[in-house]
């Protein structure tokens, strides 16, 4: 019965994370985006370590666990990038809706959008993709 629920899991956890971008695919994407509104500026981009969503062991930690023994293993990693363009809001507001729309998913965890002086502001994406695989390129 477990050997089948952890092949359920493996089973969802594989289409979820074929439905999302690619880690690789991240900051090409996000360039091509951009590109294609050119009025927008990337003031920077910047890969977010790679951190542990899910953990194979569904236990939490007790006194009982013995000292040394290694972390479960993780299951799923999130991969991150910030990015900060620079522009108007409207070009800001083209510019997320093509980020929502496109056919592979990004997941957001923060949008900071501050007003340099009108009609200039600058948007500040947290974007993260989750995967399988822990390793991650740095941008």
């Amino acid at each position: 019965a477990v050997k089948a629920d952890i092949e359920t899991l493996s089973g969802k956890l594989r289409a979820l994370e074929q439905g999302l971008v690619a880690p690789e695919k991240i900051a090409p994407l996000l360039e091509t985006i951009l590109a294609a509104n050119g009025r927008l500026t990337l003031v920077s981009m910047k890969t977010l370590p790679a951190t542990a969503v899910a953990e194979a062991s569904y236990h939490a930690p007790t006194s009982a666990t013995p000292a040394g023994a290694p972390p479960p293993a993780a299951l799923l990693y999130r991969h991150g990038v910030q990015v900060t363009v620079r522009g108007n809001y409207l070009d800001m507001i083209n510019y997320m809706h093509a980020l929502e729309t496109m056919p592979t998913q990004l997941l957001w965890s923060s949008a900071a959008l501050e007003v340099e002086e009108y009609p200039n502001s600058r948007l500040t994406l947290t974007l993260h993709t989750l995967s399988l695989d822990r390793k991650w390129m740095k941008l």
